[in-house]
């Protein structure tokens, strides 16, 4: 038997996919983090005033279909989940502008009142998301971290306490839980300035292991942004991999699957330009 499709919220049912998909796939489009935030927000809502929403690591488009009628931005870093919003908005109904997407990239809007955030599973990428939304929040903003309680530490708490302000958690509920925070401080700048691109680390990989073109040896500086799988150092598995890449020289088309920070994809360019 296939996974659930319809995500019962406070607003009424609706239709979700995940992408790609897949019928018999038992997993479903939302988890029950998503159900607890919306029930959250219908029986404390934010005050009427509260037009600017923003949801964060939504992903597969469940939050931003359920707040649809507030036309929330809507900030994610996968491509994936950018897809699977646009085909679940068109399968509920709504209009190409119902939803304002941006890529994780770019900054996030100014001065937002209700600020719903999927926490996820990186201590690092929360930490970039958190502190550029800072930049942003006004001391009257709602603050909502969302997880599954495997996803929700006291690293977590103290990550929402250090950079948004006084943070307390719900109880859990079908081992999801909520962190609330509040934002103290003085009122963001009327025009906030832009931020500087989200790198969290760099590092080098060994000249033995790039060997550009001509056989000569070339160190390669690796720039990560935060989330990314092995940030700090070249992990061994990919070190093995570049050991064992073959000569494709010549080759017209190199697909570089699960790439990740690109150390494989640019090392296979530099030897193969």
């Amino acid at each position: 038997m296939g996974g659930e499709q319809r995500f019962a919220t406070p607003g009424g049912a609706i239709e979700l996919h995940r992408r790609p998909h897949r019928p018999s796939s038992p997993l479903r489009a939302w988890d029950a983090a998503d159900e607890y935030v919306l029930t959250h927000l219908a029986e404390h809502p934010p005050p009427a005033s509260a037009v600017r929403w923003l949801v964060v690591n939504d992903a597969f488009g469940a939050l931003g279909v359920a707040l649809a009628d507030h036309r929330p931005w809507w900030w994610s870093d996968s491509a994936v989940a950018h897809a699977a919003l646009a085909e679940n908005l068109t399968r509920n109904g709504h209009s190409g502008g119902a939803v304002i997407p941006i890529a994780m990239i770019d900054d996030p809007p100014h001065a937002p009142d209700v600020v719903v955030v999927k926490i996820p599973k990186s201590r690092s990428l929360l930490e970039d998301q958190l502190g550029r939304l800072r930049a942003v929040l006004r001391p009257e903003t709602v603050v909502i971290g969302a997880g599954m309680t495997r996803h929700v530490h006291s690293s977590t708490v103290a990550c929402f306490e250090a950079l948004v302000g006084p943070t307390r958690t719900t109880i859990a509920r079908r081992r999801a839980r909520l962190v609330l925070a509040r934002v103290e401080g003085d009122a963001v700048p009327a025009e906030p300035s832009p931020s500087p691109p989200p790198v969290h680390s760099t590092f080098r990989v060994d000249a033995d292991l790039v060997r550009a073109a001509d056989d000569a040896t070339t160190s390669l500086s690796v720039h990560n942004h935060a989330g990314v799988f092995s940030s700090r150092r070249l992990d061994i598995g990919t070190r093995f991999l570049l050991e064992q890449l073959p000569d494709v020289r010549g080759a017209s088309r190199v697909v570089d699957l699960g790439c990740g920070n690109g150390v494989v994809g640019t090392v296979v360019a530099l030897r193969n330009p």
